[in-house]
């Protein structure tokens, strides 16, 4: 799993118009996992925990998937899931 880059934050926060082939090319892995977590019934981690976090390779799948309006939004009282049920 690829971790975050500069292109992958591009990507993921600027207006389609504003992007680049290579944010865009960035993304792609990202709006994939997301259609995939989107389209599951369950989720189940098995994930070992070491000096009390979750290894990086955890966090390099978990980050692309929590994104601004796909599975989150800004509400008027703050952070608001858009994952239901």
């Amino acid at each position: 799993m690829p971790h975050v880059t500069e292109p992958w934050v591009v990507g993921a926060f600027a207006p389609p118009d504003a992007q680049t082939a290579e944010s865009k090319a960035a993304i792609a892995v990202s709006d994939q996992l997301v259609d995939e977590f989107l389209a599951a019934d369950r989720y189940i981690f098995g994930v070992p925990m070491h000096n009390f976090n979750v290894p990086s390779t955890f966090k390099a799948y978990n980050r692309p998937i929590v994104r601004a309006g796909r599975t989150f939004a800004m509400g008027p009282n703050g952070f608001e899931g858009l994952v239901k049920n």
